[in-house]
């Protein structure tokens, strides 16, 4: 303790020492040693007037332990309670050292043994001022690490959100899309993406790659890439089969996510709007919701094949469902279901399907405003510890 302080002339001259002790002489004492030594002495004879002097001003404390009013160790604690950078010098009989040493245990910086060294004295004070000036510029470097990773998150996010979150058309009749994207603390894999192969129809990409960082969400970058030179390749011949394009880049991509050891889950589904049915290929993905307009009801799109990147002896199989006018499907991120509230309980599937049952007939828009606020309510924050995406794709009804 103290090889770092500053040097003397380092510390601006009439640093302020607040001082306090019942004993009349040895306040004189500890006054004059520190006014000889270049300090600012406010002096206090008991607990009321120390709380009552201290302020931002003062630079180090010097307290008697057993002096009236408030003693020592209450002043103590409500100095550290107002100002966390002073840590106060706490002056002991030689009897009661063992009193002193309990007070460090609440943030007292030293104590120092009457009589008072006047040596001691000096170097004590000194030693904590520079304990405070440290303090206050480990507190400020902190400060700005902590804005520069604010705004490395902000980069990071954008980058992430040009990278793997999609933009929906706007020009599909008979077809109304909705999304939101709340991005966590983190960067991660979840990637979003659309692709309009005939007028009529819509694909719908939804994945997220295992793990958090860079690493993921460069990789989902990767695979929305992949998508395209798949798309290029297939459709040259005819439109290709939700299945045929998911295996033909699981095929693409299998070895570069062995290599790295990772997996990526995935629902790619057509909403066919000319025949009335989506075709989908679930891939260990969370379950796609769809709302049926005239039951009110939920029911769920759930494949069986297993996520990207493990061993596949069989091709991957698509499901098929009709769907009729006013339905609508609700794809969405793990960071949703997952989302926690204070007491470690999740915001999980039976939930979520209970909320858009009771307020289906909500516009895409305004459904989603509500889940999200639902699960805002929840977890009572309103951050998150995973990216928290959702879309709704309705199914409009002409009539």
């Amino acid at each position: 303790m103290g090889k770092n302080f500053r040097k003397q002339d380092d510390i601006p001259r009439k640093e302020v020492v607040l001082i306090a002790d019942d004993d009349r002489i040895m306040r004189s004492l500890l006054e004059y040693r520190l006014r000889k030594n270049g300090f600012e002495v406010i002096s206090a004879m008991n607990g009321l007037q120390v709380l009552e002097y201290m302020s931002a001003q003062v630079g180090a404390v010097l307290l008697d332990l057993h002096m009236p009013g408030p003693d020592g160790i209450t002043c103590l604690r409500r100095i550290r309670e107002r100002f966390e950078d002073v840590s106060p010098i706490m002056i002991t009989a030689s009897d009661d050292i063992s009193d002193a040493v309990e007070a460090m245990k609440y943030g007292a910086f030293d104590y120092l043994v009457k009589p008072v060294n006047p040596q001691k004295l000096v170097v004590l004070v000194r030693k904590a001022l520079d304990h405070r000036y440290q303090t206050r510029r480990l507190r400020e470097v902190e400060a700005q690490l902590s804005r520069a990773r604010e705004h490395e998150i902000e980069i990071a996010w954008k980058i992430q959100k040009t990278l793997l979150m999609g933009r929906p058309p706007r020009n599909i009749p008979g077809l109304h899309i909705a999304q939101i994207t709340i991005p966590s603390q983190k960067v991660d894999g979840d990637f979003l993406d659309f692709f309009e192969l005939t007028e009529d129809s819509l694909d719908i990409v939804v994945g997220d790659v295992m793990g958090k960082g860079i690493a993921p969400a460069l990789l989902g970058a990767a695979i929305k890439n992949h998508f395209l030179r798949v798309l290029n390749r297939l459709i040259s011949r005819k439109i290709p089969e939700p299945a045929n394009i998911v295996s033909c880049l699981h095929e693409m991509m299998i070895e570069q996510m062995e290599a790295i050891e990772t997996f990526v889950t995935l629902c790619y589904a057509r909403i066919d709007l000319k025949n009335s049915v989506i075709r989908f290929v679930d891939c260990g993905h969370v379950r796609t919701l769809h709302y049926h307009r005239i039951t009110r009801a939920v029911s769920l799109l759930e494949g069986v094949n297993v996520p990207l990147g493990l061993p596949e002896s069989e091709p991957f199989r698509q499901m098929a469902v009709a769907f009729a006018p006013g339905d609508f499907f609700f794809f969405y991120s793990d960071g949703l279901t997952e989302a926690r509230n204070p007491f470690d309980e999740l915001y999980g599937e039976t939930r979520l399907i209970s909320f858009i049952e009771k307020y289906g007939y909500l516009t895409p828009e305004e459904l989603i405003a509500g889940i999200l606020n639902d699960v805002t309510h929840f977890t009572r924050s309103e951050s998150f510890d995973d990216d928290f995406t959702c879309l709704v794709a309705a199914i409009e009804d002409t009539n």
